[in-house]
């Protein structure tokens, strides 16, 4: 009994280490893969960022999202002065449109913010790619215009380390 207890002992001793190594291996592997991609995003968005910055282009919302249903109820929404509680599934029918407008958007909206952006600053992002301009933010979020220029601020600081003009900011995020 006691030899092969030992024997048993020595067997998983024997094999756990090589799992070990392999399975490290296998992680450290896909984890420098994400993390390649991640750089080659940001490095990508960054360059954009820059652009924008220094050339000022002229940028048009995507005529998908200005054709929807959901920037039709948007635009309801601001002329009633309507807010959009948080509850609505229209925030719902919103990712979708801009997952099927716009492949990938949050995933390089995380991206640019390392993953620290907060709810707020997500729909702030969100109602600017629509092209609604901060006042209209406000009504439709039922927050006061200095709150969202402090969320749109906290997405530009996010962003850049640079002081990022928010109408650069605002042109970014309609080009992601």
């Amino acid at each position: 009994m006691e030899i092969l207890n030992i024997s048993e002992s020595l067997k998983n001793e024997t094999n756990q280490p090589n799992q070990i190594i392999y399975e490290e291996n296998v992680l450290n592997e896909s984890s420098s893969e994400v993390e390649s991609d991640y750089a080659e995003i940001k490095k990508s968005l960054l360059h954009k960022m820059e652009e924008i910055k220094n050339n000022k282009p002229e940028y048009l919302i995507d005529q998908a999202i200005v054709n929807s249903e959901v920037y039709k109820e948007l635009m309801d929404k601001i002329k009633t002065e309507k807010c959009i509680a948080d509850s609505e599934n229209i925030w719902d029918r919103i990712e979708v449109l801009l997952e099927t407008v716009s492949p990938g958007f949050f995933k390089r909206l995380d991206i640019l913010t390392e993953g620290n952006i907060t709810p707020s600053e997500r729909k702030v992002a969100i109602l600017m790619k629509f092209g609604i301009t901060p006042m209209n933010i406000s009504k439709l979020l039922a927050r006061g215009r200095n709150t969202i220029s402090t969320q749109r601020r906290s997405l530009a600081n996010k962003i850049s380390e640079d002081k990022m003009p928010l109408d650069a900011l605002d042109k970014l995020i309609i080009t992601l």
